[in-house]
C-alpha cells in the first residue's frame, strides 16, 4: 500500500512535470495529510466528486481561504510587540514572454517570544508603465490599505522614501 502510494506520488509528479523535492515541502506534506485523513474517515471514494474544479476552487474557496489567512495575519501584526515597527521589503521583476512586470511586498515583524516572521503580504501585476519611486510607492499604498485602516500604513514610511504627495489610488 505504501509502495503503492509513492509510485503514484512519483508518477503524478513526472506526468505534471513537478520536482520530486517537492514532497519535502510543508504545504504538499499538509495537503497529503489532509488527503490521508479524509480517506480514513470516508472510505474509498471518487476523488473528482470530492475536489472541486479549478474554477469552483477559484470562485467559491479561495476567497474564503485569502480572507481568512489576512484576517489571522492582521491579527498577528497588530499584536506583536514591534508593532507599529515594521520592516518592509519588495521586490520587482518582468517577465520576459508576456513583457509583464511584477511588484511583491513583504513584512518582517517580530512576534511574542521574539520570534522572526516574514510574511508575504502580495504579489501583484505592477500596473504602471515605469517603476518610478512614485509608482511603486503607489502601488505599496494600495497593498498596505488592504491590510490596515486607511490612512495607518503612512506611520510607517519615514526617510528619503516618504513623499506626502502621494495617496493611494
Amino acid at each position: 500500500m505504501v509502495n503503492s502510494l509513492n509510485e503514484n506520488t512519483v508518477i503524478g509528479h513526472a506526468q505534471d512535470l513537478r520536482p520530486l523535492r517537492s514532497v519535502e515541502g510543508k504545504e504538499f506534506l499538509r495537503l497529503a495529510q489532509s488527503l490521508i485523513n479524509f480517506g480514513a474517515k470516508a472510505g474509498p471514494v471518487d476523488i473528482s466528486s470530492v475536489i472541486l474544479h479549478r474554477t469552483n476552487l477559484k470562485k467559491s474557496i479561495l476567497p474564503r481561504v485569502v480572507n481568512t489567512m489576512k484576517t489571522d495575519l492582521i491579527a498577528s501584526i497588530l499584536s506583536a510587540p514591534s508593532y507599529p515597527h515594521l520592516a518592509f521589503s519588495l521586490d520587482t521583476w518582468s517577465e520576459d514572454f508576456k513583457k509583464r512586470q511584477f511588484l511583491s511586498l513583504s513584512v518582517n515583524y517580530f512576534e511574542k517570544e521574539f520570534e522572526l516572521k516574514y510574511k508575504l503580504l502580495g504579489v501583484e501585476q505592477f500596473p504602471f508603465q515605469q517603476k518610478t519611486t512614485v509608482n511603486i510607492r503607489r502601488e505599496v499604498d494600495r497593498i498596505l490599505c488592504s491590510y490596515f485602516p486607511a490612512g495607518d500604513w503612512t506611520s510607517y514610511w519615514s526617510g528619503p522614501f516618504q513623499s506626502p504627495t502621494v495617496s493611494p489610488t
